[in-house]
């Protein structure tokens, strides 16, 4: 093997492991509105620190909590990882009441 050939082996097994680690950490959450009794799915990508539920949002989170806003419904969201309480306020009024659980750890 050639130094050349060595080293396109080692810079592809590097890319290869890089790109493997580099894998984004989600949380799936079943929502269900207890307001309306319907339900609807959330992801969490802990990595890039965004929320995915109608749209993608930055989001601010903790050990304790989620919190995003969605400019473009005016909501402000905010999951208690605790409980999964998870209160939706659209345009400063309305207050939506919603309980999530992880997807695929029991129904509602």
């Amino acid at each position: 093997m050639t130094r050349f050939s060595a080293l396109c082996m080692t810079t592809l097994s590097l890319l290869f492991i890089s790109n493997a680690s580099v894998q984004a950490e989600t949380l799936a959450l079943v929502c269900k509105n207890l307001n309306r009794n319907n339900t609807t799915p959330i992801t969490v990508d802990l990595t890039a620190s965004t929320v995915s539920w109608g749209g993608i949002f930055a989001a601010h989170i903790t050990p304790a909590s989620i919190d995003w806003t969605d400019s473009t419904h005016q909501a402000v969201n905010h999951i208690e990882r605790s409980t999964g309480f998870f209160t939706e306020t659209i345009q400063g009024k309305y207050v939506e009441q919603w309980e999530c659980r992880k997807a695929g750890s029991g129904g509602f």
